[in-house]
């Protein structure tokens, strides 16, 4: 969360100035924890030298034009543009291979989680998304509540639409900018890293024992193969699937 009294006025509140905050915080911790010393030596009887003040620390401040600087805009929304491809990658490639337990529950609440982890994902950053929305278009004398606009992709793409256009305006206002700016980068971190970790599915060189193609593969991670040909065993009830025990049984049958 953004500190206001670490930055001094005129500061930008986006990322550039992030170590320059960090190095003031640490600085202010480190003072409290020098009157903390300094109390702890008087109390002992000041025997010996007082403990040495922590240097303040030689950083400078970026300023914002008024609150961000031009090049976090240009940053902040070219990674609010990426969110709505990149949440379509994590959903894409995230079907299917993140099936929760039946029995996890969402922390703090009676509700199951969704089958997939990438769902949760879009719902939570839809609705953080939505709640900027609603505090810009709230700090607005006259403006209207936000409009209906679906659920899942379709809403978030809209949503990231109407942001982007209003981009500017909330960067330049004193109760969002920072949370936008700061949410905004996370949020495209945490999805792109997400959409680059998902599960590679190998080609297995044995050709299926039904179909006679070179279809077998299996996922990272997991301990059965199966067949991608969607009209495999279409009237057996379904493609073959294969522990690897029984395909490398099938290996060693065929090499002999």
């Amino acid at each position: 969360m953004y500190d206001r009294s670490i930055s001094p006025d005129g500061a930008c509140v986006g990322p550039c100035n992030r170590a320059s905050r960090e190095a003031w915080k640490t600085f202010h911790q480190a003072r409290e924890d020098h009157a903390d010393a300094i109390d702890a030596w008087v109390n002992a009887g000041q025997h010996g030298e007082p403990p040495a003040e922590p240097e303040q620390p030689d950083v400078r401040f970026f300023p914002g034009d008024p609150l961000v600087c031009d090049r976090d805009k240009a940053r902040i929304r070219a990674s609010l543009g990426d969110l709505d491809e990149l949440m379509t990658l994590r959903l894409l490639y995230a079907d299917g291979y993140e099936t929760r337990g039946q029995n996890e529950r969402v922390s703090g609440t009676a509700e199951p989680f969704s089958p997939s982890s990438a769902y949760d994902d879009l719902n939570d950053l839809l609705s953080w998304l939505r709640g900027i929305e609603r505090a810009y278009r709230d700090s607005q004398p006259g403006w209207l509540s936000i409009p209906y606009r679906g659920e899942s992709a379709p809403a978030l793409t809209s949503t990231v639409g109407w942001l982007s256009t209003h981009l500017d305006g909330i960067l330049a206002h004193p109760d969002i900018a920072a949370e936008f700016a700061e949410g905004v980068l996370r949020w495209h971190s945490r999805t792109d890293q997400a959409a680059k970790s998902r599960p590679r599915r190998r080609s297995k060189p044995l050709r299926c024992p039904q179909c006679h193609l070179a279809t077998l593969s299996q996922m990272d991670g997991e301990d059965r193969i199966e067949c991608r040909n969607r009209d495999c065993g279409a009237s057996r009830g379904g493609p073959v699937v294969l522990t690897v025990e029984e395909y490398e049984a099938l290996v060693m049958e065929r090499a002999s």
